[in-house]
C-alpha cells in the first residue's frame, strides 16, 4: 500500500504522476489516479516487450502477463487517464522480429495507447548483463 499512500500525497498536493510498471495491480488505485489526472495530471505506462507470454514469462517471471498489461492501458484510458508503452528493450532476435514488433503496435492501437517509445537493448558489463546471458543460453 506504499504506492496508494504516495498517490494520495500527490493527490492532496496536486502534484502530476508519471508511473511505469510491468503490473497490472496499477489499477488497484483507479479511483486515486482518475482524482489525480483531474486535478493535475497522471500517467500510467508499462513495460512491454514481448507479444508471446511464454517468451516473455522467461525474461518477466515476476510481472503481470503482456495481455493483462494491455487490458490494463485499455481500461485507464477508458476512464480518461493516460497510458502508453514502453516497448524497451527490444531485444535482438527475440522481440526485433516482424511478428513480434507488429503485435505490440496493433495491441497496443486496440488498447487505445496513446504512444510506443521503442529503442534497444544495452548491457554493460554487471549482473544484469550477466543474468541476461544466463537466461539466454539456457533457452535460446
Amino acid at each position: 500500500m506504499i504506492t496508494r499512500q504516495l498517490l494520495q500525497i500527490a493527490y492532496d498536493y496536486a502534484f502530476p504522476v508519471f508511473i511505469l510498471t510491468k503490473s497490472k495491480n496499477a489499477l488497484r488505485d483507479i479511483d486515486l489516479l482518475e482524482k489525480i489526472n483531474k486535478g493535475s495530471y497522471a500517467c500510467v505506462n508499462f513495460t512491454i516487450t514481448l507479444a508471446d507470454e511464454a517468451t516473455q514469462r522467461i525474461f518477466e517471471p515476476r510481472a503481470s502477463a503482456t495481455q493483462e498489461r494491455f487490458v490494463a492501458i485499455k481500461t485507464l484510458r477508458g476512464r480518461g487517464i493516460h497510458s502508453g508503452i514502453y516497448f524497451n528493450p527490444v531485444l535482438p532476435f527475440i522481440g526485433d522480429t516482424d511478428e513480434n514488433m507488429q503485435a505490440i503496435y496493433k495491441q497496443a492501437k486496440d488498447a487505445g495507447a496513446e504512444f510506443v517509445y521503442c529503442w534497444g537493448l544495452t548491457l554493460k558489463p554487471g549482473r544484469n548483463k550477466q543474468e541476461f546471458m544466463h537466461t539466454m543460453e539456457q533457452h535460446f
